[in-house]
């Protein structure tokens, strides 16, 4: 499996500033998370971020393929995409958008294409980097909106110093309110589709809507009565008066979900995600788990650091019962929870 991230940032509960490292997706960063001015979908987007994924040594490859949906903001000069290696300390592959909204393609600090016209401008368009590293025959490819063209391409030396041959950290950032979402990241390894460039992606959040198979946990309500109510709201609008416990482990709720909006189209991850905290001093965790096609899997065990709610998350890439990708029925007949572990 090729595909290290999807981010719709639909998950996470406030209008600010907000850390997004460790337990939700990115390595370290920040993002100023808003509500308004028409994200693309969902509820949420990102503005002025600065997030770094560094992926597992597994991960490491020659090839990274990166997607984003980015709208302008304030006319400055700043970086949008960008691969590094030597675990994060070599600057190698950039995108940069240009005072006027022109872009740049960057090799270190050394721009090797620039576009002939305004390609970043206050709507929404995405933007796909493709590079390959290497000090002879490197590419870099950008691609705007699902365009089968490059609106930018470079070949030649790409790596720019370092010791490292793979790239090890992908950089998503835009200074100055630079709006983005929907962001997706691969290697080139694996098999098709998933290591070539996908086109455009979307982030669609899905609120439980009725019960599931099994309900073991207590609500805030004093029963095990309806539980989904208790956890139906959008990240966005957290509440944490209502809410679902589990005292004994192994036992788990489970919840219906409505069905996606789209009809056609390939399913690139299922994220199972919430807002969870531990009540006493002993340790505690959480394991995401989906039940589809009559089987339930479960992801792995997250500690829980604190008596104090936050975000944890699971991806399922794949549906675990066929080991394929999902398909839309799978996901709308799917069930999504959480048990309680030691």
């Amino acid at each position: 499996m090729t595909l290290i991230l999807t981010e719709g940032f639909e998950t996470y509960n406030v209008d600010a500033d907000v850390t997004l490292g460790t337990g939700k997706k990115w390595t370290s960063g920040t993002a100023e998370l808003r509500t308004t001015s028409g994200p693309k979908t969902g509820a949420r987007y990102a503005r002025s971020l600065g997030l770094v994924k560094t992926v597992a040594g597994a991960d490491e490859h020659a090839t990274f393929i990166a997607g984003a949906a980015y709208r302008a903001g304030y006319n400055v000069s700043t970086e949008l995409i960008g691969f590094y290696a030597d675990g994060n300390t070599t600057q190698h592959v950039n995108l940069i958008r240009n005072v006027g909204g022109t872009l740049s393609l960057r090799v270190g600090t050394t721009v090797v294409a620039t576009s002939a016209g305004v390609l970043i401008d206050s709507n929404w368009h995405y933007y796909e980097l493709v590079a390959t590293l290497s000090d002879t025959v490197g590419t870099i490819d950008l691609y705007i909106d699902s365009s089968g063209t490059p609106a930018l391409t470079f070949s030649g030396d790409t790596k720019n110093g370092g010791t490292d041959t793979v790239f090890d950290t992908f950089r998503i950032s835009g200074g100055s309110f630079q709006e983005t979402d929907d962001i997706y990241l691969l290697t080139g390894g694996g098999s098709a589709p998933l290591n070539a460039r996908i086109g455009e992606i979307r982030c669609y959040p899905l609120l439980p809507n009725g019960n599931g198979t099994t309900n073991q946990g207590l609500g805030s309500d004093g029963n095990s009565t309806d539980n989904y109510l208790l956890v139906d709201e959008p990240a966005k609008d957290l509440d944490v008066g209502d809410y679902v416990g589990i005292t004994t482990d192994g036992q788990k709720d489970l919840y219906n979900f409505p069905s996606l909006t789209p009809t056609t189209g390939t399913i690139l991850n299922v994220e199972v995600g919430g807002y969870v905290k531990k009540s006493d001093s002993g340790a505690k965790s959480i394991r995401y788990r989906v039940r589809t096609g009559g089987s339930e899997f479960t992801g792995a065990d997250a500690a829980l650091a604190s008596a104090v709610f936050a975000p944890h998350h699971e991806q399922f890439f794949v549906n675990p019962n066929t080991g394929i990708p999902w398909t839309i029925s799978e996901v709308n007949a799917m069930e999504a929870g959480f048990e309680a572990r030691p």
